[in-house]
C-alpha cells in the first residue's frame, strides 16, 4: 500500500463497496450522504493524456497550464460552482476542492508521489460538513 493521506469521513454508512475503477463507494447513510474515495493513476489518465503523471496532469488542470488542462477544467464547470478552495501543504502537495449545493469534490496532489492523486466526492452534505471533512486530511 502506498500511503497518500488520512481523511476522516462521517460514520453510519451501512453500505461500503468497491467500484470498477478501484474506488470505494459509501452509501446507506441515515442522512442520505454518499461518498466515493478513489485515486487517479497514469492508467486512468491515459484516455486524456498518454504518458502523463497524475500529479502534473491535475496541476495543469487546476492551474490551467495548457490546452488539455483548460479543456478538462471547463468540463468541471468551475465557473458554475458555489465555491472553489485551494490549499498548499508546504513542501508536500496541494488540495483543490469545489462544490455546488450538496455535491462536493476534492483532489489531493502529492508532489513527492506524482504517480497517484487522491480524489473524493460527497453528496447530500452541506459545505460546512464537507470543509470539516477536508480539515481532517493529514498527509502521510
Amino acid at each position: 500500500m502506498q500511503p497518500i493521506a488520512e481523511v476522516r469521513i462521517p460514520s453510519d454508512f451501512s453500505k461500503i463497496g468497491s467500484l470498477p475503477n478501484g474506488s470505494i463507494g459509501f452509501g446507506g447513510h441515515p442522512k442520505g450522504i454518499s461518498a466515493v474515495l478513489g485515486y487517479e493513476t497514469s492508467e486512468s489518465l491515459s484516455v486524456h493524456k498518454k504518458g502523463g503523471q497524475p500529479a502534473s496532469f491535475f496541476l495543469s488542470v487546476f492551474k490551467a497550464k495548457d490546452a488539455i488542462g483548460c479543456q478538462y477544467l471547463h468540463g468541471y464547470q468551475l465557473e458554475l460552482q458555489d465555491y472553489r478552495l485551494h490549499a498548499v501543504f508546504p513542501g508536500t502537495g496541494e488540495l483543490f476542492a469545489f462544490g455546488k449545493e450538496d455535491r462536493h469534490q476534492f483532489y489531493l496532489i502529492r508532489i513527492d508521489k506524482p504517480d497517484v492523486v487522491l480524489s473524493g466526492m460527497f453528496r447530500n452534505i452541506d459545505r460546512i460538513e464537507f470543509e470539516s471533512i477536508l480539515s481532517t486530511i493529514v498527509i502521510k
